[in-house]
């Protein structure tokens, strides 16, 4: 975990608006975001990816949990599916070419759509007729409220036309770990 004070956005959102927040903890694990909300229990905090959805016209006077967990891994292979598990920092572009650059099918329609894995599950972000939540077979998320580790299946995600439960039910609530 590495904690900064007073920093910069500019590189950290699409706009490259340049604004400040308070603090900025880059969290790699589960353990860096129990210290942080422990650290930082009286500040406001704000979940950030890759700043694709997020444009800010001020200086944000809180804790900037930034997403840095990573991890790539096949689970499960069978004659028609690959079955990924995929950390939720891991960059959702980088990710859709490491899948066609196997030539495995299903979620090539996705490419070059910015942002980070976690936050195509929020989103359920979808382009030439083809969503996330076709492929997504569950989530699994840190509940902020009883720190205990969770996971849903895709049916219970609720996911409709750019949306999912986590903008809803679950707004404010989670940190989705893995995908």
């Amino acid at each position: 975990m590495t904690i900064h004070s007073n920093f910069s956005l500019k590189e950290y959102n699409t706009f490259k608006i340049d604004v400040s927040a308070k603090y900025f903890v880059e969290v790699n694990t589960i353990d860096d975001i129990f210290e942080s909300l422990t650290k930082f229990q009286d500040e406001k905090f704000l979940i950030l990816g890759g700043g694709a959805n997020i444009l800010f016209s001020e200086d944000f006077d809180g804790v900037i949990l930034f997403n840095k967990f990573r991890g790539v891994e096949i689970t499960k292979e069978t004659q028609e599916h690959i079955f990924y598990e995929v950390a939720s920092g891991e960059n959702w572009n980088e990710f859709v070419m490491e899948v066609v650059s196997r030539n495995y099918g299903g979620i090539e329609n996705l490419a070059m759509i910015p942002g980070t894995v976690g936050a195509s599950v929020i989103q359920n972000i979808g382009a030439y007729g083809v969503e996330v939540a076709s492929v997504i077979e569950s989530v699994s998320y840190l509940d902020l409220q009883d720190l205990t580790v969770k996971s849903l299946s895709n049916a219970e995600c609720n996911f409709s036309y750019r949306d999912s439960i986590f903008k809803h039910d679950l707004i404010g609530k989670t940190f989705i770990t893995k995908v």
